[in-house]
């Protein structure tokens, strides 16, 4: 009895065979412990089975034979992915959350690299986090993320024994397993996990029902915040275009002023209007006047610097800040440089045909012309009124005027 007192308290309960010569006292005391044996056993197998399916895994193996510090261990796992759950809500950003979810893969799984890509619904691949000096996929589907195998297939995808299961992997050195998500509509999260030798590879798959919970928990998480970007972004973006709308304007001057006059810099401030728009309209119809507005956005945001803004203010107006610009003399050359490109392209209107358009450009300058952002604005509408007064397709630098000139405005 005492030998299986021992066992039982160890997570392992056995039944106990008395002899017929056994007395009588004992035999009752040996089937009542019997009794409790086999029902601690059903009960203890049973909050086992039911941990392993909440976990999302019910065959996973055990790393211990007693059942009693199997279920301690999942409790004790649930109990830190419930802290992490509580953590990652309070973070952030999203690399808040994949750098928080790194630390725990290294501290509790002993995982030494991880690769975390982004994948947004025309198809740009962003790598939001690294984990070691590890990166055999990167330049295999940073172009085209279709030739990721995970991420074409809801399967995990991981190293075989015999031969490559992906050949976006380009090592022959080391092991993987990579793993996606869905989030949002059309996006997508890959975890690329990297492992030195078999050993941790295999220990990883021991442990992947918690890994992927924590993945799980992540999700959610991320899906939010990129829903609540993909909002923010509706509602600071123009949807035809995709550029800035004015909403965003009000919000960045009241950001780029001050940080203007602390560091003492130049804004030079274009205020754009494409010529004859209207008549594109008329004759097209607006189907290709959208066509049109949106080929002219593109063309001034490959002739602009990364650092630039460009907004569409309404219509068929647009303005570019020209942040922390040298001088007067880049900002016309900046201006003159949208308006060639804008002359020089051809827009297709039907199968085989196409149609030019230019754009005049009135200039003014931040805090050259006035420190008032509402003052600049007008300014530079003035000087869009002279470009086009004067002929179109051309730049006009303000110049200052009489005080009732400028009240016309």
């Amino acid at each position: 009895l005492s030998i299986n007192l021992d066992l039982a308290s160890n997570g392992v309960f056995e039944i106990i065979e008395y002899k017929q010569n056994n007395p009588e006292n004992t035999k009752k005391l040996l089937d009542k412990f019997n009794y409790l044996s086999i029902n601690l056993n059903n009960i203890f197998l049973d909050i086992d089975t039911k941990l392993r399916s909440f976990i999302g895994n019910n065959s996973l193996t055990n790393k211990n034979t007693n059942t009693l510090l199997d279920a301690k261990d999942i409790i004790t796992q649930l109990s830190l992915i419930y802290e992490f759950k509580q953590q990652i809500h309070l973070d952030d950003t999203k690399e808040e959350m994949y750098s928080r979810l790194s630390e725990i893969y290294k501290k509790q799984f002993h995982i030494s690299y991880l690769n975390i890509y982004e994948v947004d619904e025309q198809l740009k691949l962003t790598k939001m986090f690294q984990m070691g000096d590890k990166d055999f996929c990167i330049k295999n589907i940073s172009d085209d993320p279709n030739n990721c195998r995970v991420y074409k297939n809801a399967d995990d995808v991981h190293s075989l024994e015999f031969h490559k299961a992906c050949n976006c992997f380009d090592s022959e050195e080391y092991y993987h397993y990579c793993i996606d998500i869905e989030v949002g509509k059309s996006s997508k999260v890959l975890f690329n996990f990297i492992f030195d030798n078999l050993e941790e590879f295999e220990e990883f798959k021991i442990n992947l029902s918690f890994i992927k919970h924590y993945i799980k928990e992540i999700s959610y998480e991320v899906s939010t915040k990129t829903l609540v970007k993909e909002l923010e972004d509706m509602a600071l973006k123009d949807a035809l275009t995709g550029l800035y709308n004015r909403k965003f304007l009000e919000n960045y001057i009241s950001t780029i002023v001050p940080i203007a006059k602390r560091e003492k810099y130049n804004i030079g401030f274009l205020m754009l209007d494409m010529d004859h728009f209207k008549a594109v309209n008329d004759e097209y119809g607006h189907d290709i006047g959208d066509k049109v507005l949106k080929a002219f956005a593109t063309t001034v945001l490959e002739n602009i610097r990364d650092s630039d803004v460009v907004i569409r203010f309404g219509g068929e107006e647009f303005i570019v800040l020209l942040v922390n610009i040298k001088s007067e003399e880049d900002v016309i050359n900046a201006a003159n440089k949208i308006r060639v490109a804008v002359a020089n392209t051809e827009i297709e209107v039907y199968a085989g045909s196409t149609i030019k358009k230019t754009v005049s450009i009135g200039i003014s300058m931040y805090p050259q012309d006035s420190t008032s952002f509402e003052r600049i604005m007008k300014l530079s509408d003035i000087a869009l009124y002279e470009a086009k007064e004067s002929g179109r397709n051309k730049i006009v630098r303000y110049e200052e005027k009489t005080e009732g000139e400028v009240e016309l405005f």
